[in-house]
Order: structure tokens, then sequence, then C-alpha cells
């Protein structure tokens, strides 16, 4: 065996190691998460779990947004009145499914077509799945 070859398959076995190692932390931190939610998120294994938060950063969102001043948010007034213990729009068929941005770098898209659904179902009530491109 090529000391190349040795050198690659040292490296790879690395590289194996480390992502065995940041998946073992993130799984960590899913049950601490999952453990500790008072709602209905499901945490768990997903396609990113051996990536570092760094690495999920610069390969999915986009890198404008660290750019953008802190701007302080409004707090939002409680209004008055009864409300139900809970409520969610997906029991009211007011929510299209999970979908998957990839490495496109369009959130902005997808949050605006889920808003777009969401109100054209409140005001016309049927559910349309609108297209992020």
């Amino acid at each position: 065996m090529s000391s190349l070859t040795m050198a690659n398959k040292e490296q790879e076995e690395k590289e194996t190691q480390k992502r065995f190692r940041i998946f073992a932390e993130n799984l960590e931190r899913a049950r601490l998460y999952q453990e500790l939610d008072q709602g209905t998120a499901e945490y768990g294994v997903t396609k990113f779990s051996d990536l570092t938060e760094e690495e999920f950063r610069a390969a999915y969102l986009n890198p404008l947004l660290a750019k953008l001043p802190g701007r302080p948010m409004k707090v939002a007034s409680v209004p008055n009145g009864s409300f139900p213990e809970e409520w969610d729009w997906r029991d009211h068929g007011a929510v299209t499914g999970v979908k998957n941005q990839g490495e496109c770098g369009s959130c902005w898209a997808f949050s605006v077509t889920g808003n777009v659904e969401g109100q054209w179902y409140l005001h016309k009530g049927t559910l349309l799945s609108l297209s992020e491109q």
C-alpha cells in the first residue's frame, strides 16, 4: 500500500471519528431539548446531526443575515379574552407539510409561502401548497 493511500485512510478515519463525536454531542443535546420541551416539538436524528453549528450555518443559512445590525423586537401585547388551552393549526388543516429548502439559502421564500398558504386557508377555506420558486 502506498504512503499516499495510507495517509488517505488515516485522514478518512480521523474524519469518521470527528463526525461520530459531533453526532454523539448533537444527539445528547437533542435528548436534553426533548426532556425540557413543554410543547409538541420532536428532537432527534436528522440529516444534519453530524454537523457542527458553524458547519450548518455556513452550508444552510444566508450569510447576509449575520451582517444585519441587531434590532430589538417589539414586545407583543397580550389580547384580552378567553382562549383555548391549546391550539394547533395542523389540527385545523391550515398548514402544509414540511418542505426542505436544501442548500439554496431561500428560507425567506419558504417562510413567505408558508404565511401566504395559511392566510389563503383562513380567507378562502382551502389549503394550497405554493412553490417557493
